[in-house]
């Protein structure tokens, strides 16, 4: 994304080929660009180039679809298109943290970000750098469908708008024995931070889970399912598993289950219906708990005569 960026910037063809690559590879990168391009066509005094590179980028990228045309409509479940904007929708927001928790995170530049955008405003530079950042704050606050995956692409362009900011603050005033100071200050800051969250950070997981999940491919056979107990263990079973995961929100085998019988597999008292939502996979069907287990799934398996503990946090779906 970011050489498609500077390609645009030079006002290069070469944004061709690497746009249509980025189509095919990455749908939801894919719209943001599409959009952004789309809107500074319409603002840009240089259609030509934009009219062009958009024209050749979309067929190259439709392309990549003409044996699978239906990737592109998997990609969307089977909602009302009305709730496709809903701020109050967690079920279609996407599996990352919200803005509240970026805001958090990201502070000490997102205040140099708004500035930079205050100085493309001031300087009428309505270009693909003030779209982007645009656009992706719209989406982020209207709640549109996954809207917390494109806090990804809005970090990007904070990052650099925040870097242009910062550059032409300390052109200002680092000639003065003020500026200097408060450039080493904020030096000494950002290392302060980065060492303080290096050493502060633990993993995610424990060695014994980790260890577990990476034994799977040897005690479990080759054309089996997993299921992640919780989200909060998908990725490291996706990645160490070596077998097809079945997680909440998540991967292309979570297609059994609404997000409320996700919750009614968590939550119920009752085996029948447990295994009424179960019996929809194919087998051989396993499920991992983990050391974070809310819903004592563990328990629950345990006093189900359908589920075989195969290890201390893997069981076997039976019936």
């Amino acid at each position: 994304m970011l050489m498609v960026i500077w390609l645009l910037k030079e006002k290069s063809y070469l944004v061709i080929p690497v746009a249509a690559f980025l189509g095919g590879v990455h749908q939801m990168t894919f719209f943001i660009f599409g959009l952004t391009m789309f809107i500074t066509f319409v603002f840009s005094r240089e259609k030509k180039y934009y009219l062009i590179s958009g024209f050749f980028i979309l067929i190259l990228a439709v392309s990549f679809y003409i044996k699978n045309p239906g990737t592109i409509l998997n990609l969307l479940p089977e909602i009302n298109i009305f709730s496709l904007i809903s701020s109050s929708n967690k079920a279609y927001s996407g599996r990352f943290f919200d803005f509240s928790v970026y805001t958090q995170i990201a502070a000490f530049y997102l205040i140099f970000s708004v500035l930079g955008f205050i100085h493309l405003i001031k300087e009428k530079r309505f270009d693909y750098l003030f779209f982007w950042y645009l656009l992706n704050l719209l989406i982020i606050f209207s709640g549109f469908y996954f809207y917390n995956r494109f806090i990804v692409h809005f970090d990007i362009i904070a990052a650099i708008l925040a870097g242009f900011a910062i550059s032409l603050i300390i052109n200002k005033v680092l000639p003065t024995g003020y500026g200097q100071l408060a450039v080493l200050f904020f030096v000494l800051g950002t290392i302060y931070f980065l060492f303080n969250n290096v050493l502060s950070t633990k993993p995610l997981i424990s060695k014994e889970e980790l260890a577990e999940i990476r034994s799977l491919e040897q005690t479990t056979e080759e054309n089996a399912f997993l299921i992640s107990s919780i989200s909060h263990y998908s990725p490291w079973l996706f990645g160490y598993s070596g077998r097809k995961i079945i997680a909440p929100g998540m991967f292309e085998y979570d297609t059994k289950w609404t997000e409320e019988e996700w919750y009614i597999f968590w939550q119920t008292e009752n085996q029948n219906i447990r295994q009424q939502l179960l019996d929809r996979y194919k087998r051989p069907l396993y499920i991992f708990v983990g050391d974070i287990d809310p819903y004592q799934l563990k328990f629950k398996f345990s006093s189900d005569p359908s589920f075989q503990k195969i290890s201390q946090r893997v069981f076997q779906y039976k019936k």
